[in-house]
């Protein structure tokens, strides 16, 4: 799951690029029946600066507030083993995890930390795993 999740982020600091002086954002979204992801990535000066990631899980009728419980608990114990906050909003149809990362946890969280994170190699990294980005 962890390894997962660090992929995620990887892909996700593609997502978010629109021109505005010195400041670009990527931003890329993934939905199936399971999941909704979006990566929200902002440079500054060609700079990563910041990513935001928020996770939904749709609640099915067939699932129990223990199942949710459960979930929750495991998405919080992976954030928090790379001291990353996850923010978390219960709701009736689903449940939505938010973490909001500065560049550095980004690069910290990185299997390689030679890997390319700049907006262009971020963003076909991104699709090529399914995601659009605008």
């Amino acid at each position: 799951m962890k390894k997962f999740l660090k992929l995620m982020v990887s892909i996700s600091v593609l997502f978010l690029v629109v021109g505005c002086g010195n400041k670009k954002v990527l931003e890329c979204t993934q939905e199936d029946e399971y999941e909704n992801l979006k990566t929200t990535i902002t440079y500054k000066k060609d700079q990563l600066d910041s990513m935001l990631y928020t996770i939904y899980l749709p609640i099915g009728e067939d699932v129990t507030d223990e199942d949710v419980d459960a979930a929750i608990e495991e998405f919080q114990n992976v954030f928090n083993e790379d001291g990353i906050k996850l923010d978390v909003e219960k709701g009736k149809d689903g449940v939505t995890f938010t973490s909001n990362l500065s560049g550095e946890q980004v690069k910290t969280l990185m299997d390689d930390e030679n890997q390319d994170l700049s907006y262009d190699a971020l963003k076909q990294k991104l699709e090529e795993s399914g995601y659009t980005c605008k």
